[in-house]
């Protein structure tokens, strides 16, 4: 079978695409959602706000151009970025290193994709995530590197990090000493470049952190029940987490599972930024991961 049967079999349906993406930028103040993609509502209010903001968008390759940035930039709008790529490259190769052609594709479970291609001599469906199929498109957009942050093992993507932490470790109540350090300098680390001037202790109980900071800091009874309720690591991520990429505790707005979520949420902006495990602080003592793992 030539290329040209294939095509021709759903060449109605890259015309469709297309020329739906294309209205959505032609008719900004009108667009119509029936028969497109899960994506299309969320491509639409991409285009609205840049007409609003006075930069219209009124080609597809500038349409790409935008919410590619959008993703490098903060690793969101992974769907849209992808779904203009690929209607952008109907009935075209991939990319350089493949010969196959794309024919169609459908989104599923929110990070996936299958890709219906065509080899030359049959179809082939190709199961991907959203994330590794951009990178074949993209090559240049950077490469997130997720990590736990309790025993700092590295994972490609959101999900399999918050899975891992969901399911292997349990956050329990703590309190991290916030007092000046009472460590002298000289015995510091001189590799440390972060400041050292808090204590940094970390507690599991209660009655130990009071009574730290009564016979080690010389703190007053009437001060210490305050001390005590800023300084707690929330069990489960609750009131306020630890963040070693801040190095400070972080209060959380929300509650339950909406507060582990927003702990997550919070450490994800960090990694879209280029943060790496290694520059984790530890929330007890003056150390981060990486120089715990250089000795």
């Amino acid at each position: 079978m030539s290329l040209d049967e294939p095509l021709s079999l759903f060449g109605k349906f890259h015309t469709s695409k297309i020329e739906q993406l294309q209205k959505l930028i032609d008719n900004v103040e009108k667009c119509e959602t029936s028969g497109f993609s899960d994506v299309f509502p969320s491509l639409s209010k991409v285009v609205e706000n840049c007409y609003k903001n006075g930069q219209p968008i009124k080609t597809l390759e500038k349409l790409e151009e935008h919410v590619l940035n959008q993703y490098k930039e903060s690793r969101k709008l992974g769907s849209e970025c992808l779904q203009v790529a690929l209607v952008r490259r109907l009935g075209q190769s991939l990319d350089s290193s493949h010969c196959s052609i794309l024919l169609d594709w459908n989104f599923f479970d929110k990070t996936e994709v299958k890709l219906l291609v065509w080899d030359g001599k049959t179809y082939i469906c190709d199961y991907t995530t959203i994330e590794k199929a951009i990178n074949r498109l993209f090559p240049e957009a950077p490469h997130i590197q997720y990590a736990c942050t309790q025993c700092f093992t590295e994972f490609k993507n959101r999900e399999e990090w918050t899975r891992h932490e969901n399911t292997q470790h349990f956050q329990l109540q703590a309190w991290r000493c916030p007092q000046p350090s009472v460590i002298p300098p000289s015995t510091i680390s001189p590799s440390t470049t972060h400041p050292t001037t808090e204590c940094s202790q970390l507690f599991h109980q209660r009655e130990a952190f009071e009574e730290h900071l009564s016979t080690v800091h010389g703190c007053e009874k009437t001060t210490v029940g305050a001390m005590v309720a800023a300084s707690v690591i929330g069990r489960n991520g609750q009131r306020q987490t630890w963040c070693g990429f801040c190095r400070k505790l972080v209060p959380l707005q929300k509650e339950g599972l909406e507060a582990w979520e927003e702990r997550f949420n919070h450490f994800e902006e960090h990694f879209q930024k280029g943060q790496v495990i290694g520059n984790w602080l530890l929330p007890s003592g003056h150390k981060t991961v990486g120089e715990t793992r250089d000795g």
